[in-house]
């Protein structure tokens, strides 16, 4: 099987497990990890589903996840998981949420997989053969005009990465149609590839499982990534702000204000 195959296989099932268990969390299954992140029993479920499958196949990969951190081999390609991407929204019932999956070899992003189950939708990206949703190609959007154009926006579980953001609404909603907050970096990024928005501002945001997978799938659909000065994103970056490009310059000089 292929990392493509094995990928979407391992993300279908994790999010079969997520749709399962949907409204279906309790209180008790509810715990936080830090002030403002949840963890539930959820997460840890899809985890499992998804490293079983994964170790299965590339027994010699490095796998990054967000519920058990670094397994490391002596290899360089290695898988980005993040089980449950929108754990916050899971646990209320909302359902922008997802499963998301990456693969570098190096620096290099190759694959990008991510799966919202409760809106059926399945983006997957490979460097250099373009970006899907359910089969079929997509593409930024074509929007020029900052006054129509809709930014999503998102934070880490940070005090300072919060505040930053405040900072920046009050000049994003003077340049722009209007600002989203999805609670879900991949869908931010997702909805950027797919044409539903014009840009996304990720602010302090260097958990490489929550943003890799948006990233390869942004610039597939022919969008730009960058950090707040403007340089091509890295799997350094501490910020990310993604756009369909026309827009790009107006972005960054709002965000850096």
């Amino acid at each position: 099987m292929t990392y493509r195959s094995v990928g979407v296989l391992a993300a279908h099932r994790a999010g079969v497990y997520l749709a399962k268990h949907f409204r279906k969390i309790r209180k008790q299954d509810i715990r936080l990890k830090k002030r403002h992140e949840v963890l539930t029993s959820a997460d840890l479920g899809a985890n499992k589903i998804i490293l079983k499958i994964l170790k299965r196949h590339f027994p010699s990969h490095d796998f990054l996840s967000e519920e058990t951190g670094l397994e490391e081999n002596p290899q360089t390609y290695k898988w980005f998981i993040d089980p449950l991407d929108g754990t916050t929204n899971y646990s209320v019932g909302n359902p922008l949420f997802c499963t998301t999956l990456s693969l570098a070899h190096g620096n290099d992003l190759l694959l990008s997989i991510i799966y919202a189950p409760m809106l059926d939708e399945f983006y997957i990206a490979e460097k250099g053969k373009g970006a899907t949703l359910n089969g079929k190609r997509i593409h930024v959007s074509p929007e020029r005009r900052p006054t129509h154009s809709i930014i999503t926006i998102g934070y880490a579980h940070t005090f300072k990465s919060r505040l930053r953001i405040a900072h920046s609404l009050q000049y994003l909603w003077k340049a722009f149609l209007n600002t989203r907050v999805l609670g879900s970096g991949s869908l931010n990024l997702a909805f950027v590839a797919a044409g539903r928005v014009e840009g996304c501002y990720l602010a302090l945001t260097s958990n490489l499982w929550d943003t890799t997978s948006g990233v390869l799938l942004v610039k597939e659909a022919g969008g730009i990534v960058t950090d707040l000065n403007g340089k091509p994103w890295d799997m350094k970056s501490q910020s990310l702000v993604a756009s369909n490009r026309t827009i790009h310059a107006r972005l960054l000089r709002n965000v850096r204000r």
